[in-house]
């Protein structure tokens, strides 16, 4: 929305209530949070609380494990009127995190996964979208670990993403990402209803550019070994 205010009114005055709102968050998610700034904003639908230089770090490593130039938290004025204080609404500002492949095949997050941890709740995945009208990740930086991509590793150097959910509680995606050196570009967007995993319905569409076929052959050992080392190049755009 059109932003009609905003100055840094948390950090001037409320002191300490920075490090009471990481503080609170941490205990939730069992981790240090680091946040550096504050600032209140008003937009026509309601007003929005950013964190500026956000430091996620799980409790028993020494590196964080999310990085984030701003998280920013929308509320709904409607929201607020009756009694929700709740977000309605997220924005990922450059978020920089790695991703790898687990044991058990499963994607972890890098210095957050622990053996023994509980495998994903689809159940409190649902829940938490059905509270969110949109959630938007700009400039994201992601490193992808995995024996089985080329080199096994890949960077994702710039993701955008979006997600907003409807009146109906249909779910709208639209993706960009560039930066990986077998794959130069994919964009696509998609629709679809129900609870995840086991959507209802979905419509989707999806592009790539630049796709190094043969690079991608031989990490995932898709064909036969003979065949691989025949490969010598090609690029697919579709």
């Amino acid at each position: 929305g059109l932003l009609v205010g905003g100055v840094r009114l948390i950090d001037h005055l409320v002191p300490g209530y920075r490090e009471a709102l990481a503080e609170r968050i941490g205990r939730r998610i069992d981790a240090d949070i680091d946040i550096q700034a504050i600032e209140l904003r008003w937009q026509w639908n309601g007003p929005l609380l950013e964190l500026a230089d956000v430091r996620v770090t799980r409790h028993g490593f020494n590196q964080p494990a999310v990085t984030l130039a701003s998280l920013g938290l929308h509320f709904s004025f409607t929201d607020l009127i009756h009694g929700k204080r709740l977000p309605d609404g997220l924005t990922l500002e450059r978020p920089t995190l790695t991703l790898r492949r687990g044991e058990d095949g499963r994607p972890q997050l890098a210095y957050w996964s622990r053996p023994g941890d509980a495998p994903l709740d689809w159940n409190t995945v649902n829940e938490r979208m059905a509270m969110l009208r949109s959630a938007r990740i700009s400039d994201a930086d992601i490193t992808l670990l995995d024996a089985r991509l080329p080199d096994g590793r890949g960077r994702i150097e710039r993701l955008d993403a979006r997600i907003a959910r409807s009146e109906n509680e249909s779910y709208g995606l639209q993706f960009n990402l560039d930066g990986l050196n077998w794959l130069e570009h994919a964009q696509g967007q998609a629709r679809f209803s129900g609870r995840l995993p086991n959507i209802d319905t979905a419509e989707f569409e999806f592009s790539v550019d630049g796709l190094d076929t043969p690079s991608l052959a031989r990490s995932t050992q898709l064909i036969e070994p003979a065949l691989r080392e025949r490969l010598s190049g090609g690029r697919l755009a579709a």
